[in-house]
């Protein structure tokens, strides 16, 4: 399961800090993307998810429509380079 939240710049270090020292959510896979805003993708199980939901709820900031498709459209691109520059050294 996979989740994306938005959260203000001023509030990013306040909400990483949440989820890194939650016991559960901290097992998830979590990446970060600082713009105008600070994206943050949670991929784990269902729990984590909803916890990660749950912890940085007062932070959150709604999404404006197809913004949540283009950020997710963005982290998979940046994941593609890096296993294809994994690649080039293995390789």
């Amino acid at each position: 399961m996979k989740v994306l939240l938005k959260v203000s710049k001023q509030d990013f270090e306040k909400t990483k800090e949440k989820l890194l020292k939650d016991e559960e959510v901290s097992r998830a896979s979590i990446k970060f993307k600082c713009k105008n805003f600070c994206y943050i993708l949670v991929e784990g199980n269902s729990a984590q998810c909803e916890k990660a939901k749950e912890l940085v709820k007062e932070f959150e900031h709604e999404m404006e429509e197809g913004e949540e498709e283009k950020i997710m459209k963005e982290f998979e691109e940046e994941e593609e380079k890096a296993i294809e520059g994994f690649g080039g050294i293995l390789g």
